[in-house]
Protein backbone atom coordinates (compact mmCIF):
# COMPACT_ATOMS: atom_id res chain seq x y z
CA UNK A 1 0.00 0.00 0.00
CA UNK A 2 1.09 3.27 -0.59
CA UNK A 3 0.77 6.44 0.91
CA UNK A 4 1.23 10.11 -0.44
CA UNK A 5 1.44 13.38 1.22
CA UNK A 6 0.91 16.46 -0.29
CA UNK A 7 4.63 17.59 0.15
CA UNK A 8 5.64 14.28 -1.89
CA UNK A 9 6.77 11.95 0.64
CA UNK A 10 5.58 8.92 0.49
CA UNK A 11 5.52 5.60 2.21
CA UNK A 12 5.24 2.03 0.91
CA UNK A 13 4.49 -1.73 2.14
CA UNK A 14 4.68 -4.66 0.61
CA UNK A 15 1.88 -6.99 0.01
CA UNK A 16 3.16 -9.80 2.15
CA UNK A 17 0.11 -11.72 1.30
CA UNK A 18 0.29 -11.27 -1.96
CA UNK A 19 0.88 -15.12 -3.79
CA UNK A 20 2.87 -13.16 -6.50
CA UNK A 21 5.30 -11.58 -3.90
CA UNK A 22 5.40 -14.74 -2.30
CA UNK A 23 7.08 -16.41 -5.68
CA UNK A 24 9.78 -13.98 -5.64
CA UNK A 25 12.50 -16.44 -4.92
CA UNK A 26 15.55 -14.58 -5.45
CA UNK A 27 16.61 -10.46 -5.67
CA UNK A 28 17.02 -10.19 -9.00
CA UNK A 29 13.32 -11.79 -9.81
CA UNK A 30 11.12 -8.35 -9.31
CA UNK A 31 7.55 -7.17 -9.55
CA UNK A 32 6.49 -3.32 -10.45
CA UNK A 33 3.87 -1.57 -8.62
CA UNK A 34 3.21 1.34 -10.38
CA UNK A 35 0.91 4.31 -8.87
CA UNK A 36 -1.07 7.00 -11.08
CA UNK A 37 -0.98 10.80 -8.98
CA UNK A 38 -1.89 14.05 -10.11
CA UNK A 39 0.09 17.35 -8.26
CA UNK A 40 -2.04 20.76 -8.25
CA UNK A 41 -0.75 23.97 -7.47
CA UNK A 42 -2.57 26.60 -5.83
CA UNK A 43 -3.33 28.48 -9.00
CA UNK A 44 -5.35 25.25 -10.06
CA UNK A 45 -2.51 23.82 -12.63
CA UNK A 46 -2.14 20.34 -12.80
CA UNK A 47 0.45 17.77 -14.04
CA UNK A 48 0.26 13.96 -13.69
CA UNK A 49 3.27 11.53 -13.00
CA UNK A 50 3.83 7.77 -12.23
CA UNK A 51 5.10 6.83 -8.88
CA UNK A 52 6.80 3.12 -9.99
CA UNK A 53 8.12 0.85 -7.05
CA UNK A 54 10.04 -2.30 -8.03
CA UNK A 55 9.53 -5.35 -5.55
CA UNK A 56 12.81 -7.55 -5.03
CA UNK A 57 12.47 -11.51 -4.10
CA UNK A 58 13.50 -12.86 -0.94
CA UNK A 59 14.02 -16.90 -0.73
CA UNK A 60 11.29 -17.74 2.03
CA UNK A 61 11.78 -21.12 3.59
CA UNK A 62 9.96 -24.14 3.03
CA UNK A 63 7.41 -24.95 5.21
CA UNK A 64 5.69 -28.58 7.03
CA UNK A 65 2.65 -28.98 4.71
CA UNK A 66 1.07 -32.25 5.95
CA UNK A 67 2.79 -33.88 9.11
CA UNK A 68 3.88 -37.64 8.63
CA UNK A 69 1.72 -40.12 10.30
CA UNK A 70 3.58 -42.92 12.41
CA UNK A 71 4.16 -45.69 10.50
CA UNK A 72 4.46 -49.47 10.84
CA UNK A 73 6.73 -52.28 10.14
CA UNK A 74 7.12 -56.09 10.75
CA UNK A 75 10.27 -57.77 12.02
CA UNK A 76 11.25 -59.77 8.84
CA UNK A 77 9.16 -58.07 6.78
CA UNK A 78 10.46 -55.86 3.75
CA UNK A 79 8.95 -52.15 4.76
CA UNK A 80 8.35 -49.41 2.10
CA UNK A 81 7.20 -45.97 2.20
CA UNK A 82 6.95 -42.85 0.13
CA UNK A 83 6.90 -39.51 1.40
CA UNK A 84 4.09 -37.80 -0.20
CA UNK A 85 5.37 -34.92 -2.59
CA UNK A 86 2.58 -32.45 -0.41
CA UNK A 87 4.92 -33.27 2.66
CA UNK A 88 6.52 -30.16 2.56
CA UNK A 89 5.77 -27.11 0.56
CA UNK A 90 8.02 -23.48 -0.27
CA UNK A 91 6.13 -20.79 -2.10
CA UNK A 92 9.01 -19.45 -4.18
CA UNK A 93 8.33 -19.59 -7.99
CA UNK A 94 10.40 -22.76 -9.84
CA UNK A 95 11.34 -23.83 -6.64
CA UNK A 96 13.29 -27.36 -5.97
CA UNK A 97 13.66 -29.08 -2.70
CA UNK A 98 15.85 -31.45 -1.80
CA UNK A 99 15.44 -34.03 0.62
CA UNK A 100 17.31 -36.19 3.77
CA UNK A 101 16.80 -38.45 6.41
CA UNK A 102 18.26 -39.43 9.61
CA UNK A 103 17.10 -40.89 12.97
CA UNK A 104 15.13 -38.40 15.07
CA UNK A 105 18.05 -37.97 17.18
CA UNK A 106 20.24 -36.74 14.25
CA UNK A 107 22.41 -39.79 14.05
CA UNK A 108 22.40 -42.11 11.14
CA UNK A 109 18.76 -44.20 10.25
CA UNK A 110 19.00 -47.34 11.63
CA UNK A 111 21.52 -50.05 9.78
CA UNK A 112 17.77 -51.91 8.63
CA UNK A 113 16.50 -48.46 7.27
CA UNK A 114 17.49 -46.85 4.21
CA UNK A 115 16.37 -43.62 2.59
CA UNK A 116 16.25 -43.15 -1.47
CA UNK A 117 16.51 -38.72 -1.18
CA UNK A 118 15.21 -38.88 -5.51
CA UNK A 119 12.54 -40.68 -4.96
CA UNK A 120 11.82 -39.86 -1.17
CA UNK A 121 10.89 -43.57 -0.05
CA UNK A 122 12.08 -45.50 2.83
CA UNK A 123 12.90 -49.17 2.61
CA UNK A 124 14.02 -52.38 4.19
CA UNK A 125 13.81 -55.11 6.52
CA UNK A 126 13.88 -54.55 10.48
CA UNK A 127 15.67 -57.22 12.28
CA UNK A 128 14.64 -56.12 16.26
CA UNK A 129 11.24 -54.47 17.16
CA UNK A 130 10.69 -51.28 19.03
CA UNK A 131 10.01 -47.56 17.80
CA UNK A 132 11.94 -45.62 15.69
CA UNK A 133 12.00 -41.91 15.25
CA UNK A 134 12.56 -40.56 11.73
CA UNK A 135 13.62 -37.25 11.00
CA UNK A 136 12.80 -35.90 7.22
CA UNK A 137 14.95 -32.33 6.10
CA UNK A 138 14.40 -30.61 3.25
CA UNK A 139 16.28 -27.96 1.66
CA UNK A 140 15.62 -25.26 -1.16
CA UNK A 141 17.92 -23.87 -3.38
CA UNK A 142 18.50 -20.78 -1.22
CA UNK A 143 20.08 -23.58 1.91
CA UNK A 144 16.65 -22.85 3.83
CA UNK A 145 15.66 -25.77 5.74
CA UNK A 146 12.22 -27.42 7.19
CA UNK A 147 11.92 -30.60 8.62
CA UNK A 148 9.37 -33.08 10.37
CA UNK A 149 9.73 -36.16 12.61
CA UNK A 150 7.43 -39.26 12.56
CA UNK A 151 7.86 -42.83 13.74
CA UNK A 152 7.95 -46.28 12.34
CA UNK A 153 6.65 -48.55 15.15
CA UNK A 154 8.02 -52.19 14.09
CA UNK A 155 6.38 -55.15 15.60
CA UNK A 156 7.31 -59.04 16.25
CA UNK A 157 5.10 -61.43 13.82
CA UNK A 158 2.13 -62.45 15.94
CA UNK A 159 2.07 -66.67 17.16
CA UNK A 160 0.51 -67.98 13.92
CA UNK A 161 -2.15 -70.75 15.23
CA UNK A 162 -1.22 -74.28 13.92
CA UNK A 163 -3.94 -76.11 11.77
CA UNK A 164 -4.01 -79.66 12.35
CA UNK A 165 -4.56 -81.45 9.37
CA UNK A 166 -6.15 -85.21 8.87
CA UNK A 167 -3.83 -87.86 8.30
CA UNK A 168 -3.35 -91.29 7.55
CA UNK A 169 -1.17 -94.41 7.58
CA UNK A 170 -0.49 -98.22 7.02
CA UNK A 171 1.15 -100.41 9.23
CA UNK A 172 1.98 -103.96 8.46
CA UNK A 173 2.27 -106.58 10.98
CA UNK A 174 5.62 -107.98 11.48
CA UNK A 175 5.29 -111.60 12.39
CA UNK A 176 4.16 -114.93 13.66
CA UNK A 177 2.39 -115.54 16.67
CA UNK A 178 4.90 -114.30 19.31
CA UNK A 179 4.49 -110.79 17.85
CA UNK A 180 4.13 -108.73 20.73
CA UNK A 181 5.07 -106.91 23.80
CA UNK A 182 5.12 -107.04 27.54
CA UNK A 183 4.54 -110.20 28.09
CA UNK A 184 0.97 -110.30 25.75
CA UNK A 185 0.69 -113.27 23.38
CA UNK A 186 -1.17 -112.76 20.20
Amino acid sequence: SLVLSASGVYSYAVNETSAAVQALRQSTNTLSDVFSYTMRDTAGATATANLTITIHGANDAPVLAVQTASQNATVGTAFSFVLPTTTFTDVDSGETLAYAATSADGTALPAWLSFNASTRTFSGTATTSGTYGVRVTTTDLGGLTANETFNIAVSTPGNTTPTAVADAGDATEKGGVANGSGGVVA
